[in-house]
């Protein structure tokens, strides 16, 4: 792959205030006219914090028009924990920040340790006899207008994908004829916060190994059926990092060396993953690791980060 990687960005709320209404107007002119724009918008950790949506949803729709106008596209992700913190979220189990999030248009999330917590449907949480003990999160992925994603979380015995119909590893969608991959991965110390009776019978793997696995099948579809493949994957983690400075995505003198994401960077194979979208650790990254960029947009719905890939129309790079 040979996309180009235009700057990473990370916009506080008061940046989004002060620059959504004049987005269209000083977005860069496109490098070549066979180019096309993918800016990918990401938050994470939102924890119910549903009163910084709105600003954020007017940079997103200020987004979306500038691209309309060159003709580009949008992907809107989530790095998971959207749930647990504010009374108007968790009063319905987190209904409230999905029904945003359908509003906003969503293009997908991944799922997070506290999107676990509420355990079945219903004040308890601890599941009793016969509950279904992550009813609540099944609930909320059949709410979605858009897919959770769970490439690592697997049955303990079967090995297989968190089974559910609105929860799945990995996802395309079609954006201005651009195939985009998806795939979605938690953070292994998840399992260190989730009741243990709600995560019964589940297990997580490797974030590395199935980022890869994923990929491998996004990609190999487009190998099989040209039409049907992945150009762009991204991996969308509930996993992060820490980095203070932001001015050069490639020093990396100021983040967490041995941070998780990082370390699942490093251990990717070479070419099959574009971007990650970072969750987690609630501290901000806006860096390239092992030639990959990594987003990831602080917490509360403070922060907004954003990265834009150019890809070639004619020869899909």
């Amino acid at each position: 792959m040979m996309i180009k990687f235009l700057p990473l960005y990370l916009l506080s709320a008061c940046c989004l205030l002060s620059c959504a209404a004049n987005i269209a107007s000083h977005t860069p002119a496109l490098p070549s006219t066979h180019d096309i724009r993918l800016s990918i918008l990401s938050t994470t950790d939102l924890h119910g914090h549903i009163e910084a949506l709105p600003t954020i949803a007017g940079y997103i729709n200020n987004l979306r028009a500038a691209r309309a106008q060159d003709g580009g596209g949008v992907v809107v992700l989530d790095g998971g924990d959207m749930f647990q913190g504010e009374l108007a979220s968790n009063l319905n189990e987190g209904a409230t920040v999905i029904e945003a999030y359908n509003q906003i248009a969503y293009s997908a999330v991944t799922v997070g340790n506290h999107e676990f917590d509420f355990g079945p449907l219903g004040p308890a949480v601890i599941p009793k006899a016969g509950d279904n003990p992550r009813g609540a999160l099944h609930a909320r992925a059949k709410q979605a207008h858009f897919p959770f994603l769970a490439a690592n979380t697997v049955d303990k015995h079967s090995g297989k994908t968190l089974l559910h119909p609105d929860i799945v590893p990995s996802t395309i969608i079609n954006v201005q004829g651009i195939r985009v991959g998806l795939v979605g991965v938690m953070t292994l110390e998840a399992t260190q916060s989730i009741p243990i009776p709600v995560f019964e019978g589940l297990a997580l793997t490797p974030l590395a190994q199935a980022i890869n696995t994923q990929a491998r099948l996004l990609r190999d579809k487009a190998r099989a059926v040209r039409a049907q493949g992945a150009t762009v994957v991204i991996a969308v983690a509930h996993a992060g990092g820490s980095c203070q400075h932001f001015d050069n995505a490639d020093d990396l003198s100021s983040c967490d060396q041995q941070a998780e994401i990082f370390q699942v960077a490093r251990a990717l194979e070479p070419g099959l993953v574009d971007a990650i979208v970072a969750g987690h650790t609630h501290q901000k990254v806006a860096h390239r690791v092992n030639g990959i960029p990594i987003i990831q947009a602080g917490k509360n719905g403070e922060t907004l980060a954003r990265l834009d890939l150019l890809v070639n129309a004619e020869t899909a790079k």
